[in-house]
């Protein structure tokens, strides 16, 4: 098929069209089959001078790209002069160093007398590499993968769970070598498309008894399907399953739909982890605990949030563990008594990892 014929009266091209629309994804495509980028119209125009600059989200910059690869320098240049321009703008004021330079060490808070031995586990979003801007985090000068590994997997230690749940996991053969030297079973699901990261589960070995991913999109108004959201269920030899997943943060409708598609796909005994992205105010939550209960609602915390990434604000709680009637709470990882800043010299991510121990 030729991607490139022209139409009779404007002798637009596929590319043009595409363009004109601000259809990044047709674009995209379509430069990966080869289109023309120089190819002109009825106009003498090009399909970059016909980008719709109110809807391109890129088109132009893609365009610009195949045309000539010394604009990636340019761009990169320029993203380089805004990141440095936003450093400048960054003021580290006395309150915002102390709370950067807050590190507390969280214990586990007991819920419950059952003696019965109790499985526990860990939901962690580790902040993949590929989001690690400067401007994100001006607070911190070590944003590099090495040293935040090094924070990340001695907080996983120290947490010594049977079972870890991590999130925006882009550097999955580190992490595999880290928890198969401890004896763990990995197993990591990259989201489809051109996103790099996507979700982790460890498991304590033997414990582990099956594990599928879910195309979350696959179950969702095709309106909706945005973004390549995945699951991972597992079922362990102990009758429990865990589902760990990371929810698309722009639209609460697809949240929605995803959260009552999870509900639908379990049974039995369950423990629900993930980066969810809402609050305790919202729809999807509400459809949440209608079904299962939240492990850290009657937490009373100084400041109960999972996310510290914001030099004006306390924080956000959108990281959940939440937990089916058949188990039994005993214990979970305390919320932060203390207002600090991520990533920090103690925190490699972000996010703070939340973790239970249930008793099945």
């Amino acid at each position: 098929m030729d991607i490139n014929v022209p139409q009779e009266e404007t002798l637009d091209q596929p590319l043009h069209v595409a363009a004109r629309a601000g259809h990044f994804r047709t674009v995209r495509t379509l430069l990966k089959l080869g289109a023309d980028v120089s190819a002109l119209n009825h106009k003498n125009e090009k399909p970059i001078d016909v980008v719709n600059t109110t809807k391109g989200h890129g088109c132009k910059r893609m365009i610009s790209k195949a045309m000539d690869p010394t604009t990636v320098v340019t761009s990169t240049h320029r993203q380089r002069r805004r990141r440095e321009h936003t450093s400048k703008q960054f003021e580290m004021t006395e309150d915002i160093q102390k709370r950067f330079d807050t590190c507390e060490q969280r214990q586990f808070e007991v819920l419950s007398k059952e003696t019965k031995k109790s499985l526990r586990i860990v939901s962690y979003n580790v902040l993949a590499q590929a989001y690690t801007r400067p401007n994100f985090f001006p607070w911190t000068t070590d944003l590099s993968f090495e040293s935040r590994f090094k924070r990340i997997c001695q907080t996983l230690t120290n947490l010594n769970a049977d079972v870890y749940a991590l999130q925006e996991v882009d550097h999955p053969l580190e992490f595999e070598a880290y928890f198969k030297k401890r004896g763990f079973d990995f197993y990591f699901k990259k989201r489809t498309g051109e996103r790099k990261d996507g979700c982790a589960l460890a498991t304590k070995s033997q414990l582990l008894q099956s594990i599928e991913s879910i195309e979350l999109n696959d179950f969702v108004p095709s309106h909706l399907r945005s973004q390549n959201i995945i699951a991972q269920v597992a079922k362990l030899s102990n009758g429990l399953t865990i589902t760990n997943t990371h929810l698309y943060y722009k639209s609460a409708d697809l949240r929605y739909a995803d959260v009552n598609t999870l509900l639908k796909k379990v049974e039995g005994p369950v423990v629900m982890c993930g980066d969810f992205n809402f609050a305790s105010t919202s729809k999807e939550y509400a459809a949440m605990t209608n079904m299962m209960k939240d492990a850290y609602e009657s937490s009373n915390a100084a400041f109960p949030y999972t996310v510290f990434a914001s030099a004006t604000k306390s924080g956000r709680r959108i990281d959940h563990l939440f937990y089916s009637d058949q188990l039994t709470l005993t214990s979970r990882l305390a919320l932060p008594s203390k207002n600090t800043l991520l990533p920090n010299k103690m925190n490699g991510s972000d996010h703070l990892p939340i973790a239970i121990e249930v008793i099945v």
